[in-house]
């Protein structure tokens, strides 16, 4: 989606491979860092760079909601202490 909606500012990569690299590295920061590695150049490309870094947020809550979920934490006075 990066690569087709996603207009943003990126510096000139090798063009020779096949891979495009910019949406690829654009999509890979915003998952892990929640901020974007190029500025969107459009209004379109603010609503994808914000919509992914919303949805990775919630998800990840989930995921540590339900991991902590899973944790058996009692207080001492549950274990007899």
């Amino acid at each position: 989606l990066h690569g087709i909606l996603g207009g943003m500012d990126q510096p000139s990569f090798d063009v020779s491979s096949r891979v495009p690299l910019a949406p690829l590295l654009q999509a890979t920061q915003l998952h892990f860092a929640l901020s974007p590695a190029f500025p969107p150049v459009d209004r379109t490309g603010h609503v994808l760079a914000a919509a992914q870094s919303v949805f990775v947020f919630f998800f990840a809550t989930l995921i540590i909601a339900l991991f902590v979920s899973l944790l058996n934490i009692r207080s001492r006075e549950d274990r007899g202490y």
